[in-house]
């Protein structure tokens, strides 16, 4: 994992007020990933605010430099399982899908493992605004254009490590 970061910038982890990755100058130049839920109602209304001393300081969402994973389905691959933001819809607990981007087996259990590991990953498939009078959006894995897109992370690290070298 030398060359690889899953992206967060939290004010209490650093200890500073970063914007992007371009603020860690040791790890500026190697690939970042990051994944949300898309309805996270734990995190998702914070990142990027303004809150002084509080929240989670810049989205690592809205980053360029960073890669977006999916979070996918319960079981990942599985379309039938549900997706990890379905996890929302019980009244017993509505911030289920900030848990549960960590249920081994999912898409983005394995996304997360496919970091560490320096295997393959499934990129973020984004929201589509379907065609129609309404102009209904809907997650992009459950979109009938939909096809998973998959990332090497080993590559992007050798890829990372090579510019490196050029720059030293």
């Amino acid at each position: 994992m030398s060359h690889t970061t899953l992206s967060t910038f939290a004010v209490a982890v650093t200890d500073a007020d970063p914007t992007s990755i371009q603020d860690f100058p040791h790890t500026k130049n190697v690939p970042h990933y990051a994944l949300m839920a898309r309805n996270d109602l734990v995190v998702g209304p914070w990142l990027a605010a303004d809150a002084g001393e509080l929240g989670h300081g810049a989205s690592p969402l809205d980053d360029p430099g960073v890669i977006r994973l999916e979070t996918g389905f319960v079981e990942d691959r599985r379309p039938e399982s549900g997706t990890i933001e379905d996890t929302n819809t019980t009244a017993d607990d509505p911030f289920e899908s900030h848990s549960s981007v960590y249920t081994k087996g999912s898409t983005s259990f394995n996304n997360i493992v496919g970091v560490i590991t320096g295997t393959t990953v499934e990129t973020y498939a984004p929201n589509v605004t379907l065609p129609g009078p309404r102009a209904e959006s809907v997650s992009g894995i459950e979109a009938d254009s939909y096809t998973p897109r998959r990332l090497d992370t080993a590559a992007e690290s050798a890829l990372a490590a090579h510019i490196d070298a050029q720059e030293e």
